[in-house]
């Protein structure tokens, strides 16, 4: 095996509708789902390894963003019913 490294970063983004959440309840050990019109999800990542005949080294670091997208007044539990 002969030494080297590689990587390459890389950006995402996606869009989805009709993701469900999790609503904080007015009772105590209850919870409450909803669904939101619309989720972006962004992020980037990058990586790299380096390897030779004796070590092999990996490194990744990744982030992502994720937001709701919806028209109106945020979420409560009035909101909720």
């Amino acid at each position: 095996m002969m030494a080297g490294s590689s990587g390459k970063p890389r950006c995402s983004g996606t869009d989805s509708a009709n993701d469900i959440i999790n609503v904080a309840s007015a009772i105590q050990g209850r919870g409450v789902f909803q669904n939101v019109a619309a989720t972006r999800r962004q992020g980037a990542e990058a990586g790299a390894q380096y390897f030779s005949p004796t070590v092999v080294r990996l490194r990744q670091l990744q982030f992502n963003h994720a937001t709701y997208q919806f028209a109106g007044y945020p979420l409560t539990q009035q909101s909720v019913g």
